[in-house]
């Protein structure tokens, strides 16, 4: 009888961390761990604010690496860019009690990629080739795969 009910508590157990821990879960994040694109995905311009690119990253990163690999990548790359980038000095990647999240410059939202060639410049010269040792072309295929991004990576691809 012991033994009966002591697997039934790892199972349920088992079924509880299944539901709610991210090490069990396949797939794309929780809603809640994903970062929303701000309400006007188009800046004045008719093009996709710097904001939004930088979470159609962020999102596809946590996807893949996971929300602790993508936040750790992220950190270094903008750590390495910031002594000839300084309009990256606002832009924080921090941890929040269970997960982490970034802090990017509120201006962002209203200019697009072309219009912050910083944010252009870390994914293309600093978080490309991090994602590209880490990972060969698997990662970076697969972001190429994103409308948002599509354009920038391309142009790295053949540069």
């Amino acid at each position: 009888m012991l033994h009966h009910v002591t697997l039934s508590a790892v199972a349920s157990f088992a079924l509880l961390a299944r539901r709610t821990c991210s090490f069990f879960r396949t797939g794309r994040p929780r809603l809640s761990e994903r970062v929303e694109l701000d309400g006007s995905p188009e800046t004045d311009g008719g093009t996709t604010s710097a904001a939004d690119v930088l979470a159609v990253l962020w999102n596809n990163l946590v996807d893949v690496l996971g929300r602790a690999a993508a936040a750790a990548l992220l950190r270094r790359a903008t750590k390495q860019a910031r002594p000839r980038l300084p309009e990256l000095e606002d832009l924080e990647v921090v941890r929040e009690r269970w997960g982490y999240r970034y802090r990017a410059p509120p201006e962002w939202r209203q200019r697009s990629l072309q219009d912050t060639p910083a944010l252009g410049e870390l994914i293309v010269s600093e978080l490309c080739p991090i994602l590209y040792d880490l990972t060969g072309p698997i990662v970076l295929r697969r972001l190429q795969a994103v409308p948002e991004l599509e354009e920038l990576l391309l142009t790295r691809s053949q540069g």
